[in-house]
């Protein structure tokens, strides 16, 4: 992989030399995180600290119309073991991956209309169905075509992600799919500034049956003076559906508030979210069987320092279906006839040392609530993390 990067670095400063412009934008973080009783039972020893690095160049080089874009990153927690033993402290590097590599061009001799190709992050609106989880030591992209309609400020994006492949060496059965429309619209209106539409298919055939998820929504954000709104619906096989929505303002001398509602049916398919944008920072519960408020505050102290702090109450929506982990487990085996999953509260403090460098502190403790403590789930969750961030 280090030769594969050389050699791309190389070629592409050669296409540079070749009346083409080379852009580079870079990425570099060191986090800290202890996590304790994560499945908030002290008898269970599952206490974990580790930290981690991610670190990436991504290179665009563009002639013309036409676009490439690589982008090689190094994402791992610290002293983890790679082929069988540790690479840290031996004469074994760590291996270097890649996060993004795809090519871009016009379609039909337009301006307007570009189809890319390739290794690629979809990440829309919210991120509440396609999110690129930057908070992940990795993230997310997808193997993917795209084609994008431009419209003003506006565009329209049709992709196909090939999420697991099975045909390759041999015939077989066993794809995963994701096909979409996604809508962006953009608007000088106050009240309505953003207005998105969407269709995702996801087709899973490494099951049987397969499954098939069939999901559309709308999504609207804007402001009515003082107050900022955002809020999106989606509903899947006429039966299954999410709503989030949220109010915002700023309040003087106490900050921003912004509260929260959201919903999520007992079977709804959260598909490829940002939950740690959304959900608590301590990604304990999943978009599914879950309804719930949050209520925010955030205060800048200075240009370069402030503070966000926050409460979520969790429920679940359907007493016939347990609540669900983050990874899709449930959570709590037993039904009870409580819909109290628990309270997260969450604090991040941010210093900002300049436009490149900052540090973030933060943390978060989850309190079982009565559905759980009656699955004997009834220790507090801790959390806590410090990260270093630098990017240019």
């Amino acid at each position: 992989m280090i030769r594969i990067l050389m050699l791309s670095v190389i070629y592409i400063g050669c296409l540079n030399s070749f009346a083409m412009d080379l852009s580079f934008s870079s990425l570099a973080r060191i986090r800290y995180e202890s996590l304790t009783n994560y499945d908030f039972d002290e008898s269970q020893s599952d206490y974990r600290a580790f930290t981690s690095t991610r670190m990436w160049m991504a290179f665009k080089a563009q002639s013309k119309e036409y676009h490439l874009f690589f982008q090689p990153q190094f994402g791992r927690p610290w002293g983890q073991s790679e082929l069988g033993s540790s690479v840290s402290g031996t004469t074994k590097d760590p291996y270097l991956s890649l996060h993004q590599a795809y090519i871009s061009v016009p379609v039909f001799k337009s301006d307007k209309v570009f189809l890319s190709a390739g290794r690629q992050e979809l990440a829309y609106g919210d991120q509440l169905v396609l999110g690129s989880v930057g908070w992940s030591t990795v993230g997310r992209s997808f193997d993917s075509f795209k084609m994008k309609w431009l419209f003003g400020k506006s565009y329209l994006d049709v992709f196909s992600a090939k999420l697991s492949e099975n045909n390759f060496n041999s015939g077989g059965s066993g794809d995963k799919d994701l096909t979409g429309i996604y809508f962006s619209g953009k608007y000088e209106s106050e009240f309505v500034q953003e207005a998105d539409a969407y269709l995702l298919s996801f087709h899973d055939s490494t099951v049987t049956p397969d499954n098939d998820v069939l999901s559309y929504g709308l999504r609207f954000s804007g402001s009515l003076s003082p107050v900022k709104y955002r809020v999106e619906s989606t509903i899947q096989d006429s039966d299954e559906f999410q709503i989030d929505a949220e109010l915002a303002a700023q309040m003087g001398s106490i900050g921003n508030i912004a509260v929260s509602y959201f919903v999520a049916t007992k079977n709804y398919n959260q598909l490829f979210p940002t939950g740690h944008k959304w959900l608590g920072i301590m990604d304990i519960v999943s978009r599914r069987n879950i309804k719930g408020f949050n209520v925010q505050q955030t205060f800048k102290w200075s240009n370069s320092i402030s503070h966000t702090i926050a409460y979520n109450k969790f429920n679940r929506e359907d007493l016939g279906q347990t609540a669900f982990s983050f990874s899709g487990a449930p959570l709590g085996l037993t039904l009870n006839d409580s819909e109290d999953i628990g309270d997260e509260v969450d604090f991040v403090f941010n210093y900002d040392r300049d436009e490149n460098l900052s540090y973030q502190l933060g943390g978060g403790y989850f309190r079982p609530g009565d559905y759980l403590e009656k699955n004997g789930l009834t220790d507090l969750s801790e959390f806590c993390y410090l990260q270093m961030l630098l990017k240019f």
